[in-house]
């Protein structure tokens, strides 16, 4: 009788020299800050592990984000949040030609100050969000981290000598407390989302299955370039290079060149010429032997001619000798194909490019450039 095999068991271990919640943390911030890289505009510059976790350069505003995976409740007699508006009083100071703002992004939801000024039901987090042109509202703020707050010498110092409407303008307004943030599940799957309406505004289209496999690599990038020791910079056009080379199926040219010789002369296997069509970013080839030597009939009751953008194509096809259709779905790409190919008075033959993988798409081109 077999043995039954014991299940092995973890060693055991002190719970307090788990690195665990860091690495919780971390990975936060690294989701986050891929997240941000999405939303780069054209010479915006992402950099990571910079003045705080990633900073946003761009020509007007520089914003240091901060990112908390904690979930407690936080008030202004928090240390974190003093530490904040300590850490963002130097960067302003350290930047005096800059316009600086500072974002504090936590999973952690507000809490209510005990034995505070603000008024029942009301919290000082709250209070700073709205105060705005609220002078007795910024006075409150003002006076409670002076008395219990645990800001530094510096802050405190300029809240004595500063107006309402200064200290709003110079410490209230620039910092914002983006509390209760969603968990990692659900800043990936918004970084899923902006890669698949990212693929289908592509020329061609990319299958939401494909832009989603993105993700991970995006990830790894953004873990090596925040360990660097120096250039930590992530911009839209490195995600641009990454997208296209994750979702581009490269082909030799030596194959490019022979598929053009095929499209230009006679094939001596069987006498026909060949034109090329593609409409999508998935387009792949029936295996050889289901290639077709005649053209599919046109399944519509009524065809529009399209007579200029015929003859545009065919003349492409004397010139260069191939053509390549591109469009989204459903936009006729197949019955412009049909349409120039019924046009042209010479024997064709016809690949159907659906639903077919990779290892099929290589497989058929070898096949075609052996003939």
């Amino acid at each position: 009788m077999a043995r039954k095999k014991r299940k092995r068991k973890p060693l055991k271990a002190n719970p307090k020299r788990q690195a665990d919640a860091q690495l919780r943390g971390y990975l936060y911030q690294i989701w986050h800050s891929v997240n941000a890289w999405l939303d780069l505009a054209d010479g915006e510059i992402l950099y990571l592990e910079g003045a705080e976790d990633f900073d946003l350069l761009s020509n007007d505003t520089d914003t240091a984000t901060q990112v908390k995976h904690t979930q407690r409740p936080i008030t202004l007699r928090s240390q974190e949040v003093n530490d904040a508006i300590n850490n963002f009083w130097e960067l302003q100071t350290d930047n005096p030609d800059r316009r600086v703002k500072f974002r504090f992004l936590t999973r952690s939801k507000i809490g209510k100050e005990t034995r505070s000024s603000f008024g029942k039901g009301h919290s000082g987090l709250e209070v700073w969000s709205r105060c705005s042109d609220d002078e007795p509202a910024i006075k409150k703020i003002s006076d409670f981290l002076q008395t219990d707050g645990k800001i530094s010498g510096e802050v405190k110092d300029f809240l004595k000598g500063s107006s309402p409407q200064e200290i709003h303008e110079q410490l209230i307004e620039p910092i914002t407390w983006e509390t209760g943030s969603k968990d990692a599940s659900f800043v990936e799957k918004s970084i899923s989302d902006k890669l698949v309406l990212h693929g289908n505004r592509q020329p061609i289209p990319i299958p939401p299955s494909d832009a989603k496999k993105v993700v991970d690599h995006l990830l790894k990038e953004a873990l090596t370039v925040a360990t660097q020791e120096e250039n930590r910079e992530l911009t839209k056009v490195r995600f641009l290079e990454i997208f296209e080379d994750q979702t581009t199926q490269k082909v030799p040219i030596q194959h490019l060149q022979r598929l053009q010789m095929l499209a230009t002369r006679t094939i001596p296997a069987n006498n026909t010429n060949a034109a090329f069509s593609a409409g999508s970013s998935d387009i792949t080839i029936q295996s050889y032997h289901h290639i077709q030597t005649d053209i599919p009939p046109i399944y519509l009751d009524v065809v529009v001619p399209r007579t200029e953008l015929l003859t545009d194509i065919q003349t492409k096809l004397q010139s260069d000798g191939m053509v390549v259709i591109q469009g989204g779905v459903d936009t006729g790409k197949t019955t412009l194909a049909k349409l120039t190919a019924n046009a042209i008075d010479t024997d064709w033959f016809w690949l159907k490019f659906t639903d077919k993988e990779a290892s099929q798409i290589v497989q058929t081109y070898s096949n075609l450039l052996m003939q």
